[in-house]
């Protein structure tokens, strides 16, 4: 049998259920929480705000993105700066050598000079920024397409013809720089210089078209003022292709070959960059025709058949009296 209980034993008991009570008072709202959301908070677990998983995954692209750019263009001027020591590298050799060899000094003391100058323009020139391809290409394609649309809503079918002008004038009349005019059926005569000023074209005749400004324009000025640019066709076709491999990097290869009658040149493009060259006024295309419409002083059009190396075709009608810069390697006088 058990001992009746003390008034003391009835204390203790009752100070303990008290205890007990303030003690799942106070833990309550955390197992309330618990329970309805059925798993412990980000917020519990870490002892702080939870971030979103997707902001994380965001914010880690961004910094790989820039720290991929910043790498990029950390290795191009590493590179650069490597030619430019090899070059003085080849410079110093030289001329340590023309002081040892006197009997072919003055050639030695020629390429050191030249190694020199060679490694001091490489640092001097060397590009701060660079952007890829990929960036012009959506550039581009960005265009071509509200080019395209604007072309498809008014109806437009003809043939672009690519004219003349200057391409470093800034004025903004079509006689004073170059211009694309996409026609509506085929056009016999082109619209007058007023109203191929404006970029939607309505001819005192009815005729329609539109009107841009042709995105090989302003690389064609670019090559105008760092270079004599000659007139005959076969020179200036030749001028071009070098151009667009060389000045631009827009193709890793370019050949050409002149027509007997000087009328059409047949571009032959390896490698061309931004995309699709059958597309609206691909720069590649457009700096070839701007280039020969401003050299012959013609309009120009341009035909091109997606094969494998890309053929660009260039035709323009002949002039009454083809002069000397106009004939073709075959016509000129021996």
């Amino acid at each position: 049998m058990s001992a009746p209980p003390t008034d003391e034993t009835e204390a203790t008991r009752d100070a303990v259920s008290d205890r007990d009570v303030k003690r799942t008072s106070s833990a309550a709202p955390t197992t309330a929480t618990a329970d309805e959301t059925g798993e412990e908070s980000p917020a519990d677990a870490e002892g702080g705000p939870a971030e979103p998983p997707l902001q994380r995954q965001v914010e880690m692209l961004e910094a790989e993105n820039e720290r991929l750019r910043t790498e990029y263009a950390r290795a191009r001027r590493v590179g650069y700066r490597r030619t430019a020591l090899g070059l003085a590298a080849i410079g110093i050799v030289a001329a340590v050598a023309g002081g040892i060899f006197a009997n072919v000094r003055a050639v030695l003391f020629a390429l050191a000079a030249t190694g020199l100058f060679a490694a001091v323009l490489t640092l001097w020139v060397t590009p701060e920024r660079f952007v890829s391809a990929d960036v012009g290409e959506r550039v581009y394609t960005a265009l071509a397409e509200t080019h395209e649309a604007a072309i498809a809503e008014l109806g437009l079918d003809g043939d672009p013809v690519y004219l003349p002008g200057d391409p470093r004038s800034t004025s903004p009349a079509a006689t004073q720089r170059p211009r694309l005019y996409v026609p509506r059926g085929t056009a016999s005569e082109l619209p007058d210089a007023e109203s191929l000023s404006e970029t939607f074209v309505i001819g005192p005749d009815g005729e329609r078209g539109l009107a841009v400004t042709p995105a090989g324009a302003p690389l064609v000025a670019e090559l105008y003022r760092t270079q004599r640019v000659p007139s005959a066709v076969n020179q200036l076709a030749t001028t071009l292709a070098d151009a667009v491999v060389e000045l631009f990097g827009l193709a890793d290869r370019v050949n050409t070959e002149v027509d007997r009658t000087g009328t059409q040149v047949v571009f032959e493009i390896h490698g061309a960059v931004y995309g699709d060259p059958a597309r609206f006024d691909h720069p590649v295309v457009s700096v070839l025709a701007v280039g020969l419409a401003v050299g012959l002083e013609t309009p120009v059009h341009v035909d091109v058949a997606e094969t494998t190396p890309l053929v660009v075709t260039c035709s323009w009608e002949a002039a009454t009296s083809e002069g000397e810069e106009n004939r073709s390697p075959a016509e000129s006088p021996e």
